[in-house]
């Protein structure tokens, strides 16, 4: 956050008075102190939600805020105003979609017929066309495709785990029950219910391996390695291991943390990049000027572009997947 002061006059100062009866006097008057010419960076847990409206506030705070504002917010964005300071919320403006809904043919057809309904006309000027087709994919995606949901353990079927749910409210009325014929009565009920559920887990679970199994065995046919090494580290389970050992310049283990930054820096500065400039430098000669358009784009060119683009990889400043 930058700024300065605002310039002096009665609104200014009645401004002022209103912020400073309300805010802290001392952080007022650490503010003051800061010459015009520096810039002033405020940074802390103000516990303070702005909102995603910025009227009249549009040079202190942005339109993509969260939740309403409250109290908290109030003051700071008033805080921000008199002093001319710009709010900065370091929070990731990506937001991802559910594209693996798009794989599902109906899924797929209801998206194609929504952006056909929202994109009625077509701008003339280009960046009013880009923000509009922005506007209709984004809403699109918003629409139909949602937001993906917290993943579950993906190889328990959905009506496993409606049977999950039932043991669950088995379990919690044997834990309630007042007399011993109630109890017994409510346990039996558990332990069959219990019993079918681990039998259904262990369905869905040998389900589950010979379905990537297969999806690895034709991914390997096909060639496609992206998800064969995929379906392969699903099914090992098997993490990545960020922790490498580190030895010594004699094969000795390093154990210590501060060791093995200093063997890292070692390696680094002192061999890797510590090396004498080269005694005869190459002599490029230049080559043929490139034959590249350099002509307005066409619309085949862009539908190359987008058909070029790879499927599962994250999404742009536009937020716009690659699927859509």
């Amino acid at each position: 956050m930058s700024g300065g002061f605002p310039q002096e006059g009665k609104e200014q100062d009645l401004m002022r008075l209103r912020i400073m009866s309300r805010i802290s006097l001392a952080h007022q008057a650490v503010v003051y102190k800061i010459p015009n010419r520096d810039m002033l960076i405020l940074m802390g847990d103000m516990n303070a939600k702005v909102g995603g409206t910025n009227v009249d506030r549009e040079h202190e705070m942005g339109k993509h805020g969260i939740s309403q504002m409250n109290e908290n917010g109030e003051l700071l964005a008033d805080f921000c105003t008199t002093n001319n300071l710009q709010e900065k919320k370091l929070q990731n403006p990506r937001v991802k979609y559910d594209i693996n809904k798009l794989k599902q043919p109906d899924t797929k057809e209801t998206f194609k017929i929504s952006l056909q309904v929202l994109q009625t006309h077509e701008p003339k000027k280009t960046e009013t066309a880009w923000e509009t087709l922005k506007e209709v994919i984004t809403e699109t995606c918003e629409e139909v495709l949602g937001r993906p949901q917290p993943k579950k353990k993906p190889w328990i079927r959905e009506d496993t785990w409606q049977k999950l749910e039932e043991r669950r409210r088995e379990k919690h009325a044997m834990n309630n029950a007042k007399t011993r014929l109630q109890k017994q009565m409510a346990a039996t009920r558990y332990t069959t219910v219990a019993n079918e559920v681990k039998k259904q887990l262990r369905t869905d679970k040998r389900s589950y391996v010979n379905e990537n199994a297969d999806t690895a065995e034709e991914a390997a046919g096909k060639g496609d390695l992206k998800t064969l090494y995929a379906t392969t580290r699903l099914l090992s389970y098997q993490k990545n291991n960020p922790n490498r050992p580190v030895r010594d310049q004699d094969g000795k283990l390093i154990t210590s943390i501060e060791e093995q930054l200093k063997r890292w820096k070692e390696h680094l500065f002192c061999e890797v990049l510590n090396r004498p400039p080269p005694v005869l430098r190459p002599h490029l000669n230049p080559g043929e000027p490139l034959n590249i358009n350099t002509g307005e784009i066409t619309k085949a060119e862009i539908r190359r572009a987008l058909g070029s683009l790879k499927n599962g990889k994250a999404a742009g400043t536009d937020i716009i997947p690659a699927e859509a």
